[in-house]
């Protein structure tokens, strides 16, 4: 080929290679980041993501005796406040017999009333049914604080025995955390109710 024609064809030009850094007038190739060095740079972008971020502590589910111990305040019908204190406690009903008097459950104090829901018993009702007893303030003749020398389950021995209009016999709701706190609540409830309530502040034990 002569030099006429291959001056005559086209050339295109090569890509421009990225420039490189100098080191003492020296080319050096760009190294890429170690694991290391990665690890590290991912810590400190978490560490600044997390500055200023307030740490809330978990409420407290428990009053520390592994029991349950919540107060709500809720709205009614009306819009009006409806403050509920819960606890879990254990019934003891002196008109049934031993082991049929005892029920594992969860009172509830509203402004109206005082329940006791409760897990029935696999011979009395279908798997896994509740049932509930409703105390209302203006059948209460009596309210007593009580202490057991008996251990129920992991709670306190510390509770209240309720003598009511329709039972011969009282019943005793054992277990309850913070007990007088709750029989201050529930006295002061049910004076808001226009209920006056018959106490016995000293325990009795049993």
């Amino acid at each position: 080929m002569s030099l006429s024609m291959a001056s005559a064809i086209p050339c295109s030009p090569l890509p421009s290679r990225p420039s490189t850094p100098l080191l003492g007038g020296t080319r050096v190739a760009a190294r890429p980041p170690s694991p290391a060095e990665v690890i590290s740079a991912l810590k400190n972008a978490s560490s600044k993501a997390h500055e200023g971020v307030e740490q809330v502590e978990p409420d407290e589910t428990t009053d520390g005796t592994g029991t349950n111990s919540e107060t709500d305040i809720g709205l009614d019908d009306d819009g009006e406040d409806v403050i509920k204190i819960t606890r879990s406690c254990v019934l003891v009903d002196k008109a049934k017999p031993f082991p049929r008097n005892m029920s594992t459950g969860t009172l509830i104090l509203s402004d109206r009333l005082m329940t006791f829901r409760f897990r029935q018993p696999k011979n009395y009702g279908p798997k896994n049914s509740h049932d509930a007893l409703e105390i209302p303030f203006d059948e209460i003749l009596e309210l007593k604080k009580i202490r057991s020398l008996k251990t129920f389950l992991s709670l306190t021995g510390k509770g209240i025995e309720l003598k009511l209009a329709y039972r011969k016999k009282t019943i005793q709701l054992v277990g309850i955390s913070k007990r007088d706190e709750f029989y201050e609540s529930l006295i002061e409830t049910a004076r808001i109710a226009d209920v006056e309530l018959a106490t016995t502040n000293i325990d009795h034990s049993f």
